[in-house]
């Protein structure tokens, strides 16, 4: 009876842990992000050496009331006007050369590909959106 009821829980971890994998592989949209954990991050990256979250301009922008604001890039040579979101965020943290906002100098953030988790650009991009 033991050794049944041993084998039905691991059938039960096993199916879970499977259902998990699938989802993964099949693209599942990763969690909602913590705002706190964003904070934690950002410090431990070094990001607030060029950000702030008090509204003042550092080398970069200022994460206060920077989620959905909208902002000129250059792309390929040609300005356009996008607005701050989730692609949006997660884009300059990965491939931060993909375009420049006009204001900012071009080429000083560095590239966190590799270097961050999907649940914790996130996170950052949840403490961005709390900063209003």
């Amino acid at each position: 009876m033991v050794k049944r009821i041993k084998f039905t829980v691991l059938m039960a971890i096993m199916v879970i842990a499977g259902i998990s994998v699938v989802s993964k592989a099949m693209g599942a949209k990763v969690a909602a992000g913590s705002a706190a954990k964003g904070a934690q991050i950002v410090q431990e990256k070094g990001c607030t050496a060029c950000h702030t979250a008090n509204g003042s301009t550092l080398v970069g922008p200022s994460y206060k009331g920077l989620y959905g604001k909208k902002e000129f890039v250059n792309i390929g040579g040609k300005e356009e006007k996008i607005v701050v979101d989730d692609k949006f965020i997660k884009n300059k943290i990965l491939d931060p050369d993909d375009y420049n906002v006009k204001g900012f100098p071009a080429h000083v953030m560095p590239s966190f590909k590799g270097k961050l988790s999907p649940i914790e650009i996130n996170d950052i991009i949840a403490y961005i959106k709390s900063l209003k």
